[in-house]
């Protein structure tokens, strides 16, 4: 009975270990104040808001900044812009948003975004097995440095199974290069943010992966944008690309 319940103990501290593996992350949605032109949102993001993200964050918990630019045209229900922001914990967050600093980035926001179209962040939960509309998903639960592999993102409609598809990602594609997996569900669409190992094995899994896609998803604007990797202080965030922030 001892030995049991010893047993039972560590498979309990396993799986608190594991469960706060993870960062702590934000996935962002922001639509665009109408009075902005698109020119003018693409000049503040890359001159103030994308830099003050780094300056505000950098080493004192921010650890990976993804934001990403939808090519146009596109739907008016998605996004001008989306972002993955990674902290090293929820308590690192709070700290920095606590600070007079981290207030004046906050406010930064609404300088290009518009509040009454549900521009704001989302924090991704665990995923077992249940997919609900606007929440947001880690798939693999994975503390893996998203600095440093090669980072995807993908916009699909979806038009079959969407769990068969995640559950692929998970029990198969994890195996073959696929080190994290953040997901974002906004009614019939999904963003996915996907790390992997390196580019090659990216493209080798490409084409399973487009195959498992297609009977469950459409993918929109070309299928998938691989981040470009570029230093925080001079970025060049364009339509229909995203950015891995190095920092």
């Amino acid at each position: 009975m001892k030995k049991m319940i010893f047993l039972f103990v560590l498979v309990f501290l396993a799986a608190s270990s594991w469960a706060s593996a993870a960062p702590y992350y934000r996935f962002w949605r922001g639509w665009k104040l109408d009075p902005l032109s698109s020119v003018n949102f693409q000049t503040g993001l890359n001159s103030s808001l994308i830099p003050a993200t780094v300056k505000v964050g950098g080493g004192k918990g921010l650890i990976g900044y993804l934001p990403v630019m939808p090519s146009q045209p596109k739907p008016a229900s998605v996004p001008d812009e989306l972002a993955l922001v990674i902290y090293s914990s929820e308590s690192a967050y709070q700290q920095i948003r606590g600070t007079p600093e981290g207030k004046s980035y906050g406010d930064l926001h609404w300088e290009f975004f518009d509040q009454t179209k549900g521009s704001r962040s989302l924090v991704p939960e665990p995923y077992r097995g249940k997919i609900e509309n606007e929440k947001a998903y880690d798939l693999l639960n994975s503390d893996a440095d998203w600095k440093r592999g090669h980072a995807v993102f993908i916009t699909s409609k979806v038009s079959g199974d969407l769990k068969s598809y995640i559950d692929s990602l998970r029990n198969h594609f994890a195996k073959k290069g696929l080190k994290s997996h953040i997901f974002l569900i906004q009614g019939q669409v999904i963003y996915e943010y996907q790390l992997w190992s390196d580019r090659a094995a990216f493209r080798m899994n490409w084409p399973l992966l487009n195959k498992r896609a297609s009977s469950n998803l459409i993918l929109w604007w070309g299928g998938s944008s691989e981040l470009t990797k570029q230093d925080w202080q001079n970025p060049s965030l364009e339509p229909g690309m995203g950015l891995n922030v190095i920092f």
